[in-house]
């Protein structure tokens, strides 16, 4: 269960990691 969430939170970390990055570079 706690590894379910993890990677979850980890999904989203990197989606709006991705989207900053984008979004500055764009």
């Amino acid at each position: 269960m706690e590894n379910i969430l993890g990677l979850v939170a980890l999904a989203c970390g990197l989606i709006v990691g991705l989207g900053a990055i984008g979004a500055s570079i764009g």
